[in-house]
């Protein structure tokens, strides 16, 4: 059951950010159920669009690093 909410939130956010991709809340929200997802590589560059839209969103950047760490190293245990 989880799987398949997890699939419609995909989905949706997917949608959301294709509709308004500057939108910041989409964009932390798609990148972080994208991570949550295990979908390191396309979270990474959801951060980064989230992290180009400005410097000054903190939490943006800290996602965005957390996300690139997990492509280098892999997911916490």
């Amino acid at each position: 059951y989880l799987a398949e909410r997890m699939e419609e939130a995909e989905t949706a956010l997917r949608k959301a950010v294709e509709r308004e991709p500057r939108n910041p809340a989409f964009l932390s929200a798609f990148a972080l159920l994208l991570e949550r997802l295990e979908k390191y590589q396309e979270a990474a560059q959801v951060a980064d669009q989230l992290g180009d839209l400005g410097p000054e969103n903190a939490e943006s950047l800290e996602l965005r690093d957390r996300i690139r760490a997990q492509l280098t190293v892999g997911p916490p245990e």
